[in-house]
């Protein structure tokens, strides 16, 4: 569907586009509410930090799910190679896999430079709770490992980006499950 001016994720997906940190499949066809995958979310993060790869990333990666053609070779060769993606014991990346909440706030928390705070030893509450204090979580998303969309995703990054605070958003009790 066209995402039509009155959708919730108009905002957040104008200010994606306009950044250049993430683009819709064609044009006026972002697809806000379709899973976001983790070949994506690596191409995010690569926008977030750089317009350019440097060379000394073209080593060979461990994932034998990585084909040397893909599309998102590149994307999760930089967000391995600066430590942010990692892959599983299998030796795959799992690029189709959607993201979760856990996993994005993980790599979103340490790509703006949040406090992560660690009181339980979950590897995610402490970024969970980061993106929460940022106001960052918007109010769609219902649980840690639920699949996050491109819309949920697209807001969360503008506002981690833009600074904006303003908006509705959910705190760590609320995605935890014990809320």
């Amino acid at each position: 569907s066209l995402m039509g001016p009155m959708s919730p994720a108009a905002d957040a997906v104008a200010y994606v586009q306009d950044h250049g940190i993430m683009q819709g499949y064609a044009p006026g066809y972002f697809g806000e509410n379709r899973a976001l995958n983790r070949a994506e979310f690596a191409k995010v993060i690569m926008q977030l930090h750089t317009r350019e790869v440097p060379a000394t990333f073209s080593f060979h990666l461990p994932f034998k799910d990585v084909p040397p053609h893909a599309w998102y070779k590149t994307p999760v060769m930089y967000a391995y190679g600066v430590g942010l993606m990692t892959g599983y014991g299998d030796k795959t990346f799992r690029p189709t896999a959607p993201v979760t909440l856990a996993e994005a706030a993980k790599v979103l928390a340490t790509v703006y430079g949040l406090e992560i705070q660690n009181p339980s030893g979950l590897w995610y509450e402490g970024s969970v709770r980061s993106l929460a204090g940022q106001h960052a979580i918007p109010t769609p998303i219902r649980s840690l490992f639920s699949p996050l969309t491109r819309g949920e995703v697209a807001a969360m990054v503008a506002r981690l980006d833009s600074g904006d605070r303003s908006r509705p958003s959910l705190a760590y009790e609320d995605v935890a499950g014990y809320a």
